[in-house]
């Protein structure tokens, strides 16, 4: 089997003859290279290298430190994980802005200019107003 190695694996090729493995210099390039089929899987020297939301990116997976990840009981958890992780992050956030909200924050990109409350659209990329007579600076 072909495997992107990322990180430091060349005792784990050693030990394992069976399997090409082929260095990659990052996630995206292990990704890549999954993707494009020049590697069937990855071979990382810890999942600290992985971002967890990329683990469901590779069908096959073996970690040097952690080698009982490659059960699928193993995959189901990390995928368990993922979801309420995933779940958790969202409540979190509608929480915040539902209570920013209550508290009068205004929500959103500000229309007008909050030195010359003229429309965003009279200043260039954030420079001085287009109005003659206005004393604004920039849009702040």
């Amino acid at each position: 089997m072909r495997l992107a190695a990322i990180g430091d694996c060349s005792e784990w090729a050693k030990a394992h003859p069976e399997h090409e493995v082929q260095s990659v210099s990052s996630v995206t390039d292990a990704f890549v290279a999954v993707a494009s089929g020049r590697a069937e899987g990855v071979v990382a020297r810890s999942l600290d290298l992985l971002p967890l939301p990329r683990l469901r990116d590779f069908p096959v997976l073996y970690s040097v430190e952690e080698p009982f990840i490659t059960s699928p009981e193993a995959r189901a958890a990390i995928e368990w994980v993922l979801r309420h992780t995933a779940e958790h992050r969202r409540k979190v956030v509608r929480e915040g802005l539902a209570k920013a909200k209550a508290n009068g924050r205004v929500l959103g990109r500000p229309r007008l200019c909050s030195g010359c409350q003229h429309p965003r659209s009279e200043h260039l990329q954030g420079g001085p107003c287009f109005n003659v007579n206005c004393t604004c600076v920039g849009y702040r």
